[in-house]
């Protein structure tokens, strides 16, 4: 059984700033967010991980900081929960939630719930305490896809892009834009 990292030291960082031409100080296209966090592809999925060589489904919290994005809305290694204690909550207070029913588009990150039980539905006994996934929306062939981690029951896994299809947007709870991404 892979134990959860707990230590109190920031996550390690392993890539240099990317330069990315800003028409205005700390926004960035959705393109380029998009194309930055696709340099985390095949990353191997590591607890609370913020780098290359482990990373975990917050990953793109690192690649806006290395964009210049002003990062307010930081999940880091010990703090994965807002003022209600949720990660929901967090991200309500950090980042700009889009509408229900409105257009998901690349660059906004996805809030899931993730199955304990392959059997559960949201919501019922058996799925999580709560919707507790990350994931970074992009462009799949022409298609709205997700790039995010993919973590094995056995602790194995890495940053990976699919479609979005019905499985996984039925577990959304919501999308959200981010500060400092231009859409």
């Amino acid at each position: 059984m892979m134990m959860a990292d707990t230590g109190s030291t920031p996550p390690d960082r392993d890539m240099d700033p990317v330069d990315v031409d800003n028409d205005k100080d700390g926004v960035v296209s959705a393109q380029a967010f998009v194309d930055a966090a696709l340099e985390w592809m095949g990353a191997p999925y590591r607890h609370q991980g913020r780098a290359v060589h482990g990373a975990d489904c917050a990953f793109m919290v690192e690649v806006g900081r290395r964009l210049g994005i002003p990062i307010a809305w930081v999940c880091d290694a010990t703090n994965y929960v807002g003022p209600n204690g949720t990660l929901e909550g967090h991200l309500d207070e950090h980042l700009e939630r889009a509408l229900p029913g409105g257009r998901i588009v690349p660059g906004m990150i996805g809030l899931f719930w993730i199955p304990r039980n392959r059997h559960r539905q949201p919501g019922q006994q058996g799925y999580g305490r709560g919707p507790q996934h990350l994931a970074l929306f992009v462009d799949v062939a022409g298609e709205l896809g997700m790039l995010h981690t993919h973590n094995k029951m056995d602790g194995t896994g890495s940053v990976v892009r699919h479609r979005a299809d019905a499985r996984w947007l039925e577990r959304m709870q919501c999308a959200y834009r981010v500060p400092g991404v231009e859409y």
